[in-house]
């Protein structure tokens, strides 16, 4: 009688560029259909396909499992709330197959509304690849240094400078928070891609002198659309 004895068939990883080099661990995919002798097992940041090679009674390849030409079907789940905050991607249930001859999954977005975030297909033919990757987009916004608490809105001459190309924000400016109070503002010149951890430093100084050497990030919980022309901004307040 043989044993079951399973060998790698396919590896699919998800990466998100606002997790840099750690594992997307936010992306849940469940097969929707089972195939004789193929193995799915979950792993950090994506899961793997594995085919017996001693499957009904004969012994078989990864040359020969290619040849059945099937297509399997996976529900993707997103288990964190907060990803679109985060993710350079429209509000739509995506789609994801392997094209010939690529490693990248393909994408394409789907007008139809689903209880879930997407589906993975892959054809299992003489042109699957050993290895494929579903990648993200890091969400850029216009980052926004709101000085709250005292002393910091009496400094005197202050400035928001990355610390790398010596590049300033746009302020101070005078903004009105949600209960009348006055705060002073800081705004990037341009949108900044949202990392984790940040990707870029920003220091807040007073007249050149040093008051706060590592700004925060942005909390990707909170992202308003506040600033004029409706460009997505991130709000970090200081106090």
């Amino acid at each position: 009688m043989s044993t079951s004895a399973y060998t790698s068939l396919v590896v699919v990883d998800f990466t998100h560029e606002y997790w840099g080099t750690q594992p997307f661990r936010a992306l849940r995919a469940t097969p929707l259909q089972t195939e004789a002798g193929l193995l799915f097992r979950d792993r950090p940041g994506g899961f793997a396909l594995y085919f017996d090679t001693n499957f009904s009674g004969r012994t078989r390849s990864r040359a020969d499992v290619l040849q059945e030409g099937i297509t399997l079907t996976f529900r993707l789940d997103m288990t964190d709330p907060y990803f679109y905050n985060y993710t350079d991607l429209p509000l739509n249930t995506y789609c994801f197959w392997n094209e010939t001859g690529a490693q990248d999954l393909h994408q394409e977005a789907s007008g139809e509304t689903r209880p879930f975030f997407g589906l993975l297909e892959l054809t299992i033919d003489k042109d699957l690849q050993a290895n494929y990757t579903a990648r993200f987009a890091a969400k850029a916004t216009l980052w926004r240094y709101i000085l709250v608490g005292e002393p910091l809105v009496r400094l005197e001459n202050p400035s928001v400078v990355d610390t790398q190309t010596k590049e300033t924000f746009d302020g101070p400016s005078t903004v009105t928070l949600r209960d009348n109070r006055s705060a002073v503002a800081f705004t990037s010149r341009n949108p900044i891609a949202l990392a984790d951890p940040m990707a870029r430093r920003f220091q807040l100084l007073e007249q050149g002198r040093v008051v706060m050497g590592l700004l925060p990030g942005p909390d990707v919980r909170f992202i308003s659309s506040a600033i004029a022309g409706a460009t997505i901004a991130s709000e970090i307040l200081l106090y």
